[in-house]
């Protein structure tokens, strides 16, 4: 993923993070670009099959519409940034997950 679709930084949320795996769950994955990603790759938001036997969803987001998507925290951004794990950090990038003048962290404790 991160050879094919270059991003900042890659999370891992969903039921994987939370300890809610079932028979039936995929592994979702949100993959992080701090510029706009191209058409291509915002249409390349997909479900996939790893030989046949997990399922995969990955989506991809700019980093600033993510952050400010955030400041609900009944919306996608929100709920899921509270649970995500990060699995890989562009060296030099910013975790949208560590706390910072611009990341969730510091926008969620604002708003509350």
């Amino acid at each position: 993923m991160v050879a094919a679709c270059d991003p900042d930084e890659v999370l891992l949320f969903g039921s994987h993070v939370k300890g809610l795996v079932s028979g039936d769950s995929d592994v979702d994955f949100l993959l992080i670009h701090s510029a706009v990603p191209s058409i291509a790759l915002r249409n390349a938001a997909f479900d996939a099959t790893l030989g046949g036997v997990l399922a995969v969803d990955v989506l991809l987001r700019q980093r600033d519409e993510l952050l400010a998507e955030a400041l609900d925290p009944y919306g996608f951004a929100g709920s899921t940034l509270r649970t995500s794990r990060s699995l890989y950090l562009r060296p030099g990038a910013q975790s949208v997950l560590a706390p910072g003048p611009e990341s969730v962290y510091s926008f969620a404790t604002e708003s509350t």
